[in-house]
C-alpha cells in the first residue's frame, strides 16, 4: 500500500529486507509461513499497478529520473550530493535541539555500546537510518542527486530513535523546558511559511506556485 501511494516506501523495502537476512531473529522467522505470505499478498496487491507501469512506458519511473537527470561532472555532483546531506541534517537540527533538553547528558556514553543483540533498537534504527542510507548510495551508483524535498519520506521514524537513543530524563523543570521549546519549533516554521507564501514574490522577484492564477484562468474559459 505503501508503494502505491509513494515509490519513496521502496528505500524503506530495501533496508528492511536486508536487515532480516543478517539479523539472526529475523532470519529465524523465514522459517514460518508469516513472511512469505506478507510478500505473496503485497505482490497480488501491487500486480496491477506493475502492469499499468509496464504498459505506460515506465512514466511514472521516467519522471524521477527527469527529475534527477545524470551528472557526469563529478564536481558537480558531489556538491548536489553533499547539498541534500546539508539539507537533510538543517531540517532535522531544530528536533534534535528540542530532544538535547530531555539528553541524559552524564550517562550519554551508554548509547555507544554494541546493541546488535537488541532486536528492538536493530529494527528501529534501520527504519530511521536505512532509507537515507540506501537512498544516498542508490544516488552515488546512479550519479543522480537528490532533491532535498525528497528527504522529507525518508525520516519517519526517527523521532522513535531518538527517543531510544537519547534515553530521555522527565523532571518537571526539563519538561517545562521542552514543552517551551517545542511550541517555539511548532509556531515559527508555521508563522515563516505564512510569511514566506505572502511576501516571499515581493521580496525575492521569483513567483510561486501558490500564486497562479488557477481561480481566473478557469472563469475565462468557463466564459468562453
Amino acid at each position: 500500500m505503501g508503494l502505491l501511494s509513494r515509490y519513496s516506501m521502496g528505500a524503506y523495502i530495501v533496508p528492511i529486507a536486508i536487515f532480516v537476512l543478517i539479523h539472526p531473529t529475523s532470519r529465524g522467522r523465514l522459517r514460518s509461513k508469516g513472511p512469505w505470505l506478507l510478500i505473496l499478498i503485497s505482490a497480488l496487491v501491487f500486480f496491477p499497478h506493475l502492469c499499468w507501469i509496464i504498459e505506460s512506458d515506465f512514466i511514472s519511473i521516467k519522471y524521477v529520473g527527469n527529475r534527477a537527470p545524470e551528472i557526469s561532472h563529478a564536481f558537480t555532483f558531489i556538491k548536489e550530493y553533499f547539498s541534500f546531506i546539508g539539507a537533510q541534517f538543517l531540517a532535522l537540527l531544530p528536533m534534535l535541539l528540542v530532544a538535547s533538553f530531555l539528553w541524559r547528558w552524564r550517562s550519554s556514553r551508554i548509547w555507544l555500546r554494541a546493541r546488535w543483540n537488541d532486536f528492538d533498537f536493530c529494527y528501529i534504527a534501520v527504519l530511521a537510518l536505512g532509507p537515507a542510507i540506501f537512498s544516498l548510495l542508490l544516488s552515488l551508483l546512479a550519479q543522480r542527486p537528490l532533491r532535498a524535498m525528497w528527504g522529507a519520506p525518508l525520516w519517519f521514524f526517527i523521532g522513535i530513535f531518538i527517543v531510544i537513543i537519547f534515553q530521555p530524563i522527565l523532571t518537571k523543570k526539563r519538561f517545562r523546558h521542552f514543552i517551551r521549546a517545542w511550541i517555539v519549533l511548532l509556531i515559527f516554521p508555521a508563522s515563516f511559511f505564512v510569511a514566506e507564501k505572502i511576501y516571499g514574490t515581493d521580496i525575492t522577484g521569483n513567483e510561486q506556485a501558490v500564486n497562479f492564477p488557477g481561480e481566473n484562468f478557469g472563469n475565462s474559459i468557463n466564459n468562453r
